[in-house]
């Protein structure tokens, strides 16, 4: 079985759904300690040919706290609006916007307390979108070993999952021993995603946005035909 660990981002792009693409279960980071500017509670979008972040924001985002503990501000009903605007505006020409739009809705009119369930309601819904069945668990509510660090948290998930192979993002290459996986009998990968041009519209193209870019410019099947372009590395 593959397995894969990652942070609930809000939002994220194109790789985080390539990781999840090639497992068989996902693993949502949730009781790891947030921090501030990264992804957790924004992400980018193409707003007049540029970049442009939209952000959830927060009552208690501060680094150290664990991320299924941070909390949506309040008076939302005036940010969400807010939101809701801009990505109307910006993508309300694009060839799938009836499709995507009423999903990006129903998402920001969720009733959750957390940036966490929030995040791993909008990753699931997606997954359900591009017909990825993989199946995705929370940590908080699955394993309780937040008594462990880094690797040793990694390994207890595999083992208890009985994965045979554990991929994970590039980025933390650095992170883990290959000696420390071979040790439990577990083959270590690390995705290196592909992130070519796909239609985006007018105007030069923009990379690494959200994957509600790509969902709004192309199809579901050609999005999840992207999903497929990466490789592992050891």
């Amino acid at each position: 079985m593959k397995l894969a660990i990652m942070q609930p981002y809000f939002l994220p792009y194109l790789g985080y759904f390539q990781l999840i693409a090639s497992v068989d279960k996902f693993v949502v980071y949730d009781d790891v300690s947030y921090i501030k500017s990264g992804w957790i509670n924004r992400n980018n979008i193409k707003v007049q040919g540029k970049a442009s972040l939209i952000t959830v924001p927060l009552q208690n985002g501060r680094s150290g706290v664990p991320i299924r503990e941070v909390l949506i501000a309040g008076k939302r009903e005036f940010w969400t609006k807010k939101m809701l605007r801009t990505v109307a505006e910006s993508y309300a020409k694009a060839p799938y916007y009836d499709q995507v739009y009423p999903m990006f809705e129903g998402w920001m009119n969720q009733k959750v307390a957390g940036i966490s369930e929030l995040n791993v309601i909008i990753i699931r819904s997606i997954c359900e979108y591009l017909s990825l069945g993989v199946e995705i668990s929370p940590t908080s509510t699955i394993y309780e070993n937040a008594d462990l660090t880094s690797v040793d948290r990694v390994l207890d998930i595999c083992d208890r999952e009985g994965a045979g192979q554990y991929i994970n993002a590039i980025g933390g290459r650095e992170l883990y021993s290959q000696d420390a996986f071979k040790g439990k009998g577990i083959a270590l990968n690390f995705l290196k995603p592909v992130l070519s041009p796909y239609p985006q519209g007018k105007g030069d193209f923009v990379p690494g946005l959200s994957i509600l870019d790509p969902m709004m410019h192309n199809s579901a099947e050609y999005v999840r035909g992207m999903l497929e372009e990466w490789s592992l590395i050891d």
